[in-house]
């Protein structure tokens, strides 16, 4: 059996290697197919804060919980996208990635939707021009939906805080903007785009 294998391995040595090479990167694309999640929504986070793994974390299961089924699969699937840094941030690496993060986005047509805190509004208010849609929300000449600890929508997030051990409330007692980026196109195909009626399902959230 031994010299039956080192005869075999002698002969279809390359052969064999690559039969492995491809059974492995077969194996690794059906289970990366497999286990894809098919999100409905994108959003993302843009604040002056580096750590907001948890403000993520609460984000994406609000979201799921006020937004509804686009694909049919069942299930409320949220992405949110987190490319927030703080202005004292020194870890050059982190940064650059925030920013490529940043402008990949913008530069798609997957993410509408921006939560922001006030200094990341106003610089990209400041950066941009006309950055923002104006829907006629409650907030920065109707460009900003308003989240706080005083809104149902902010409260739920509270909740998910605690369930997270997350005792650093200060943003979200400040408030959060959730604001549709202009993509140059008429106002009704970004709304469309974005899954039209998110803004609204977050406002009339109970």
């Amino acid at each position: 059996m031994i010299k039956w294998l080192e005869n075999y391995w002698y002969h279809y040595k390359w052969h064999t290697i690559i039969g492995l090479f491809l059974a492995a990167v077969i194996a690794f694309s059906v289970w990366e197919i497999a286990t894809d999640v098919d999100y409905d929504y994108y959003v993302m986070l843009y604040t002056s804060r580096s750590e907001t793994s948890v403000l993520e974390a609460s984000l994406e299961k609000t979201l799921s919980m006020v937004g509804e089924d686009q694909n049919g699969d069942g299930k409320v699937n949220v992405q949110v996208i987190n490319a927030s840094y703080s202005d004292t941030e020194n870890n050059k690496d982190f940064l650059n990635s925030q920013s490529r993060m940043f402008m990949g986005e913008l530069m798609s047509e997957r993410t509408y939707l921006i939560v922001t805190d006030d200094t990341r509004f106003n610089q990209l208010e400041e950066k941009f021009e006309n950055f923002f849609v104006p829907l006629n929300l409650d907030s920065k000449d109707g460009k900003s939906l308003r989240v706080n600890t005083k809104t149902n929508f902010g409260k739920k997030m509270l909740e998910t805080f605690n369930e997270l051990h997350y005792q650093y409330t200060t943003d979200l007692e400040n408030g959060y903007n959730i604001s549709m980026r202009s993509s140059g196109e008429p106002q009704t195909d970004v709304w469309k785009k974005s899954k039209e009626g998110l803004l609204d399902k977050i406002k009339a959230y109970k």
